[in-house]
């Protein structure tokens, strides 16, 4: 009996142990059509400029203050003549249909207007997200850097702090980037 149940769990975990392993080892992004904070559509990921990109994702209202901070922190990089846009991510999907147009304009408020274009608004597809993101913790802070063919470098989970953003800074000088 403890056999059988052994053998289904293995068999329920090896399905997500190598999703989450083939997006580790640079999976490619996932495609899909969504939208601005400035309410325009975008396609991912045949949308993002062709430098290398870094994902600020946040999956919950507690994590805009982590993401939110990340955001700033690597404004002054963000130009691919830096070798680096930022394209800030909120997931949607999960606020009820009802109250997600209140929270879409409370982040346009409280996103200055010039960081509209790269901010994005996700509403279907989470669990690929989770996966890109390698999530954990729903509150945390999720960068994902990818290079100019869409394929994972580097992640974090987590608040700013000084060995991620150095980590970062590593990561981007490796992919080539000025």
């Amino acid at each position: 009996m403890k056999k059988i149940r052994v053998v289904k769990m293995f068999a329920a975990l090896v399905p997500a142990v190598l999703f989450v392993a083939l997006a580790q080892a640079g999976a490619p992004m996932p495609e899909q059509s969504v939208q601005s904070l400035e309410g325009k559509q975008v396609r991912l990921p045949a949308d993002l400029t062709p430098c290398p990109v870094l994902l600020v994702i946040g999956f919950t209202r507690a994590s805009s203050t982590q993401t939110a901070a990340w955001s700033r922190r690597l404004a002054i990089h963000d130009a691919c003549a830096t070798g680096l846009v930022v394209y800030q991510v909120a997931m949607v999907e999960d606020i009820p249909a009802p109250f997600r147009g209140l929270a879409v304009r409370g982040m346009r408020k409280s996103v200055p207007a010039a960081l509209h274009p790269r901010f994005l608004l996700i509403d279907a597809q989470t669990p690929q997200w989770r996966a890109l993101a390698g999530y954990q913790d729903e509150d945390d802070a999720y960068l994902v850097l990818l290079d100019s063919d869409r394929k994972v470098l580097w992640r974090h989970a987590g608040a700013l702090d000084p060995p991620a953003e150095a980590a970062l800074q590593d990561a981007v000088a490796a992919a080539g980037a000025p």
